[in-house]
């Protein structure tokens, strides 16, 4: 068993343990999720990870408010095997660019009013943007 592969059996119990329970709750809106809508949101990412073509080792972006949504993208992210790269949101678009392009990112989730300020022709490696308001293709 990797040590992936374990961490992985961690989390698996957990959600199966605590399938009912409030996992995460976003205090903006007053919105919890349980460990069984935690898990299946994780699931459907992993799915869409897999039909994008994203490998094992691959890096993801994310940039934006630490809501639910993040925290499924950064779990889904590192449970599928690939690298989440966070960026903070507060860095000057020139910067988080820069980190992004650095770190070769080929996906990136974004908060909408932050991605509003980045030039994608800017990010050559980016191959889809996607919102982590709504989970929409931004580009």
């Amino acid at each position: 068993m990797t040590e992936n592969e374990s961490v992985n059996e961690i989390f698996a119990q957990s959600f199966r343990d605590n399938w009912n329970l409030p996992a995460v709750t976003d205090y903006l809106s007053d919105k919890t999720v349980t460990y069984g809508e935690f898990a299946a949101d994780i699931a459907a990412l992993h799915m869409f990870f897999e039909l994008t073509g994203l490998k094992p080792g691959d890096k993801v972006a994310l940039m934006g408010r630490n809501t639910p949504r993040w925290i499924t993208v950064f779990m889904a992210t590192i449970t599928y095997g690939a690298t989440i790269v966070p960026i903070l949101q507060d860095f000057n678009p020139a910067d988080a660019q820069h980190i992004i392009n650095h770190s070769g990112s080929v996906l990136l989730y974004i908060d909408n009013h932050i991605w509003d300020n980045l030039e994608f022709e800017k990010m050559p490696a980016i191959k889809g943007v996607i919102s982590l308001v709504d989970g929409k293709l931004l580009a």
